[in-house]
């Protein structure tokens, strides 16, 4: 009979926590998962006793000291603040790809810690400094000198670690009680979340975040944050922190969706709906940038059906000859084709709104680069300044697109909403989203960074502009979205 029991006992716990979706709901008990979570998947990493499933990330086996486990907490110790030297970071034996992650933590006064993921002890070797890995920052903002550090507070409690800044503007923090960190990754889209409020969102495995991390401090680590799978880590950074209540739920493996690649003219009309802007007949369409103007006799030419940088020894003004639309625009596609001259530099330029910024002509810029002579070709960061890319944020990928300095090439901006292209020869070779938390943080890192709302205009003027070398263009023509 007891058997009987035991055994309707046991169906009926079955059948109670039978699988109930996307379940979430904060531990009664500290490291103890209600039936409701274990039937949606939740793990927990953590039993508040035992170490049970992590090891150090520089050897096998757990360390002997820098860490406690006591009173159902994993406890860092004091030391000094010296990263990674006292017991050194911990990570989960196994790997995980798409998952959400919780994890409780108290921080004391002046205290640095951190969550990372994607760690890879096995491709990454670090002797002397934490493992390598996408971070969830745990900071004191306001003792500790590393949320002044970085770029435009991207070191700061909650951001991706120096690259992308937290927007805490609206999550509650407890700086001497418990808060509970989320890490949410589905393929290659991440998110931050602070006490139930989303503050960081982007996307990996894309030229955005493969600039951003050009410019971070893990510019020299090949494929950083793009790797499909990695360990969990919680870092000893030599201060006092608590964890507790560290569980996961795997996700469903993310199929990657296969687009074809297609041109422009699969995806949009291009047989009609343009306007010329110049045909060789008249400069109507442009005036001057610094004053709206009409169309200067200094500093430009008309030959043939082309228009041409053509500056003169009296007219060297960077600002006061660049030309540009005298119409704005929002939604579009913008087309022309360019010839460069030796060592030529030029560019074409969208979003300009004059009188926003000192320099008249800011804006996104399209670069026209001659890039085997000029030397900005070299400078920026990782190419960012190569022809055909958004100049100073994203190198373009012109391997298949067949740029030439010795003769025409065709240059095509797409601006779709938030969703940016640059197109060179019938080849995309540069794809972003402004308006985000990675564009505005790759902005940061810029020659931008002052320039508040960068990139993010509803509308604006396209530019031509005279960098003082002669450089050709005609059939510029643009098709309104």
């Amino acid at each position: 009979m007891k058997k009987f029991f035991y055994a309707v006992a046991l169906l009926l716990a079955v059948a109670a926590c039978k699988p109930s979706g996307d379940y979430y709901e904060a531990p009664k008990t500290p490291n103890k998962l209600s039936c409701k979570m274990k039937s949606a998947g939740w793990q927990l990493l953590f039993d508040g006793k035992t170490m049970n499933g992590w090891r150090s990330a520089k050897h096998e086996g757990f360390p002997e000291e820098g860490w406690t486990v006591a009173d159902g907490m994993l406890q860092v110790w004091e030391n000094g603040g010296a990263e990674s030297t006292h017991g050194g970071d911990l990570i989960t034996e196994k790997q995980y790809e798409n998952f959400w992650l919780s994890v409780d933590f108290k921080i004391t006064p002046g205290a640095n810690s951190g969550i990372k993921y994607f760690v890879r002890p096995d491709l990454y070797t670090v002797k002397e400094a934490s493992a390598i890995g996408c971070e969830f920052q745990i900071l004191d903002d306001e003792l500790h000198p590393d949320a002044k550090l970085g770029t435009a507070g991207n070191r700061t409690l909650g951001s991706l670690y120096d690259l992308i800044t937290s927007d805490k503007s609206q999550a509650p923090f407890d700086k001497e009680g418990w808060n509970t960190a989320w890490v949410k990754v589905n393929g290659n889209h991440v998110e931050h979340w602070l006490n139930g409020v989303k503050v960081v969102e982007y996307e990996r495995n894309c030229q955005m975040f493969n600039s951003l991390v050009g410019c971070s401090k893990y510019k020299n680590w090949e494929n950083f944050g793009n790797h499909q799978k990695g360990h969990i880590l919680l870092q000893e950074h030599g201060n006092q922190v608590f964890y507790r209540n560290v569980m996961i739920k795997e996700l469903p493996a993310t199929v990657a969706e296969t687009k074809p690649v297609q041109t422009l003219a699969e995806r949009y009309d291009m047989e009609k709906g343009w306007t010329t802007l110049w045909d060789g007949t008249g400069a109507e369409n442009w005036v001057m940038v610094k004053d709206g103007e009409p169309f200067p006799q200094k500093g430009w030419g008309i030959v043939d059906d082309m228009i041409v940088s053509n500056p003169t020894p009296d007219n060297k003004s960077g600002y006061g000859t660049d030309v540009m639309t005298a119409k704005t625009y929002t939604n579009f596609i913008f087309t022309a084709e360019f010839h460069l001259t030796e060592a030529a530099n030029g560019g074409i330029k969208y979003f300009i709104n004059p009188g926003t910024f000192k320099d008249p002509s800011i804006g996104c810029e399209f670069q026209v680069l001659d890039d085997y002579l000029h030397p900005d070709a070299t400078k920026g960061v990782a190419g960012c300044r190569t022809c055909a890319s958004l100049y100073d944020l994203i190198k373009a990928d012109k391997a298949d697109a067949n740029y030439t300095v010795d003769g025409w090439n065709t240059a095509t901006i797409l601006v779709d909403g938030n969703h940016v292209e640059h197109w060179l020869n019938g080849v995309k070779v540069v794809e972003y989203e402004r308006n985000t938390q990675m564009f505005n943080a790759l902005v940061k890192y810029s020659k931008f960074r002052d320039k508040e709302g960068f990139g993010n205009f509803g509308s604006g003027h396209i530019l031509l502009q005279n960098h003082w070398d002669t450089v050709y263009y005609k059939n510029i023509k643009i098709k309104e979205l």
